[in-house]
């Protein structure tokens, strides 16, 4: 069996804003909107008279790496998530300047929970964020890719 990474798919309240913040703030492309209903989607995503709308993000090596997700029908109220909750999820954005990338997330009004760190052996620098509808993102700048996890026990 041959494995390979998709895409994420994230669940927003405000697409425009999430979109504005991933792609102005974050760097990521814009690469196309669109909307689905009917039978097919209903089952794919379990719910029913689903109303969705998509954004699709991308980087230069993946042109559909983060699928913005808006479902028009369905309510979506759900409070700050903390990191070691029990099914909360972040993904990590790798960036070229983690510092950088903090004084833009807090200009765009996102709550880190600390600044900018660098690991104990040196190889990133990184920390946690609430985007600005509250999901965590983890930014990092990798400086040595070797000493990114340490080693297995």
């Amino acid at each position: 069996m041959s494995t390979r990474f998709g895409h994420v798919g994230i669940v927003v309240k405000d697409l425009d804003l999430m979109t504005e913040f991933f792609c102005e703030v974050l760097g990521f492309s814009f690469e196309h909107r669109f909307r689905r209903s009917g039978a097919w989607i209903d089952k794919v995503v379990g719910l029913k008279d689903v109303d969705l709308e998509i954004a699709i993000l991308g980087t230069d090596s993946q042109k559909w790496t983060i699928e913005l997700l808006k479902y028009h029908s369905h309510s979506d109220d759900v409070d700050n998530r903390r990191s070691n909750q029990l099914y909360a999820n972040h993904i990590l954005i790798d960036v070229d300047d983690a510092f950088l990338t903090y004084r833009a997330m807090q200009k765009a009004g996102c709550q880190p929970f600390s600044e900018p760190l660098t690991s104990p052996n040196g190889a990133k620098t990184a920390f946690y964020a609430h985007d600005p509808e509250g999901g965590i993102i983890e930014i990092c700048e990798t400086h040595d890719e070797s000493g990114t996890y340490p080693a297995s026990t």
